[in-house]
């Protein structure tokens, strides 16, 4: 198996309080539970087309068609994976040569409808295919109303969701800071996370804003020397203190060590000289101090 690291944990949560009375025994982990009953795969225009959308056995909504789901939520749904991706994974089960929804359906009806308009799906290895082995318990307890245990937003969908209402006429920061309740610092951080590079974005929910933030900061200093992705490994399990100390580090090292600037307005010349004081260092601008003096 791979990619197993993207289950989500709240799932793991959920199938454990079913498991206690089967024999597979989630406990041992939730990577032998997808072994053994599923595979992660990725989602595109194939898979899409073998899933019944109207099959509701694990759907928990009202509706007689799912072209009645199809309303402003679903388009910006819709807007949202088009611009940051999938970000929770679905559920689906194989029966008889076709998968049935146990959990995304909204998602998935989004990613048809991009599909359709031919656009490419970042994100897209989310599709947990689980056979029809899997206990019905379990089944049952993964597609308990997925909006209700979804109502947190990722730090992604509270970015592009922030993006969009920044986007509104009439509407300032102060509003939108007194609608979310939010200050304005923790506000910037994750309205920026949009523009974070793919290597960021897809450890940002571990990590969090404050992390991803210096890790950032640490990006654009280190990204014409080192590849995106060293760069984030190299970040990802320091704590904050720790990567504010590499960010001093690595900003000293992509400067200069002497600055020279002129102001032809005020004739001032400034030399700045970026070390530690040292006996040596002094003598020298003393003597350096001393020839300049003869030109001027």
């Amino acid at each position: 198996m791979s990619k197993l690291n993207i289950i989500d944990n709240v799932l793991e949560q959920r199938i454990k309080k079913v498991s206690q009375n089967n024999d597979y025994s989630i406990t041992k982990g939730l990577s032998k539970f997808i072994q053994k009953y599923g595979d992660i795969t990725h989602i595109n225009k194939t898979l899409i087309s073998r899933i019944n959308f109207e099959d509701k056995t694990f759907i928990n909504r009202l509706y007689t068609d799912t072209a009645l789901l199809c309303d402003k939520d679903l388009c910006e749904l819709k807007e949202s994976i088009k611009t940051i991706g999938l970000i929770n994974n679905v559920y689906l089960i194989e029966k008889e040569g076709v998968y049935i929804i146990v959990s995304g359906l909204r998602r998935l009806l989004s990613i048809r409808l991009l599909i359709e308009e031919g656009i490419d799906i970042k994100f897209a290895d989310r599709a947990i295919i689980l056979d029809s082995s899997t206990p019905l318990d379990v089944l049952e307890s993964i597609s308990l109303d997925e909006n209700t245990q979804r109502k947190n937003l990722t730090i992604l969908e509270q970015s592009y969701k922030f993006n969009q209402e920044a986007k509104k006429q009439g509407k300032s920061i102060d509003d939108i800071l007194t609608q979310f309740k939010i200050s304005k610092k923790q506000f910037y951080r994750i309205k920026n996370a949009l523009d974070y590079p793919f290597e960021l974005k897809n450890i940002l929910e571990s990590v969090g804003p404050r992390k991803a933030e210096l890790i950032h900061r640490i990006i654009k200093i280190e990204h014409n020397t080192k590849p995106i992705q060293e760069v984030v490994d190299g970040c990802k399990f320091l704590n904050e203190s720790e990567l504010t100390l590499k960010l001093i580090q690595s900003g000293r090292s992509s400067k200069e060590k002497i600055i020279y600037k002129t102001n032809s307005k005020h004739n001032k010349i400034t030399i700045e000289i970026l070390t530690k004081e040292n006996p040596e260092i002094i003598q020298l601008y003393e003597k350096f101090k001393s020839d300049l003096e003869k030109l001027i």
